[in-house]
């Protein structure tokens, strides 16, 4: 039986402990991603002779958090149809 809305207290209702837990964590590793792209957004590539790598990293970088969203907020993990 899934738990509704009105019980959110974890011993009634031990599905709202992990489903907090998933978005804390999916929460953490989109902030960490936004960090990461804006550090590399901050590089001189150009140094490097890698003009492009920005673009490419970031590119990168929005598509994993593109994937996060859709499987996690979109409820496209758990779906089998």
């Amino acid at each position: 039986m899934a738990c509704g809305p009105l019980l959110v207290n974890t011993i009634r209702c031990p599905e709202a402990s992990s489903d907090r837990n998933r978005l804390v964590i999916t929460c953490i590793a989109l902030l960490v991603l936004t960090a990461i792209t804006v550090w590399v957004s901050k590089l001189d590539f150009e140094a490097l002779r890698m003009g492009e790598m920005n673009i490419l990293v970031a590119m990168g970088v929005a598509t994993v958090k593109c994937v996060i969203v859709a499987l996690i907020f979109m409820h496209l993990r758990g779906d089998r149809s």
